[in-house]
């Protein structure tokens, strides 16, 4: 998820929590920001980003009441915008990580265009999985030119040089 730290004074030092989820499973992020209680049921996942597509909920209910005791909130992103920030990760920062890993990425810009965060907030987003693990969306996703292969008679003469 987003942490973001919650007091400047450092009169508290527990992190607010978010809970971001893609708009096609978003069994906890809704209900969150909305207040309710109870973590939301779908039948049936509609993202495409791989590893967050069960919707079975196992802890959604703790997760709420966890994320609303650290004053955290729920965010709510597109799969467009999760493919937009693993690519300007790995294309910016060198940060090559699977979808799942950008989705924290996407709801922390979504909080700071919303003024949730400000620009003097310490701001930690967890970042993980290898984008390797789904090179099909890297396919999909980041436009890179096909890779031409060399003639092997020509790569002799190279490492000959």
């Amino acid at each position: 998820g987003c942490i973001q730290y919650r007091d400047q004074n450092k009169r508290s030092y527990l992190p607010k929590v978010h809970c971001v989820q893609p708009e096609g499973n978003d069994t906890i992020a809704s209900a969150l920001r909305n207040k309710q209680t109870a973590s939301q049921r779908i039948a049936l996942s509609s993202t495409s980003i791989s590893g967050l597509q069960v919707p079975g909920i196992l802890d959604g209910d703790e997760v709420i009441s966890m994320c609303r005791v650290l004053g955290g909130n729920g965010y709510v992103v597109t799969d467009a915008e999760v493919f937009k920030w693993q690519k300007m990760l790995a294309l910016q920062e060198g940060i090559f990580c699977e979808p799942a890993g950008a989705v924290a990425l996407a709801g922390c810009v979504k909080a700071v265009e919303r003024k949730e965060i400000l620009s003097g907030d310490k701001v930690v987003c967890l970042i993980t999985g290898s984008g390797f693990k789904d090179m099909a969306s890297v396919d999909k996703n980041f436009e890179l030119p096909e890779i031409e292969s060399i003639d092997s008679e020509l790569l002799k003469k190279i490492i000959a040089l």
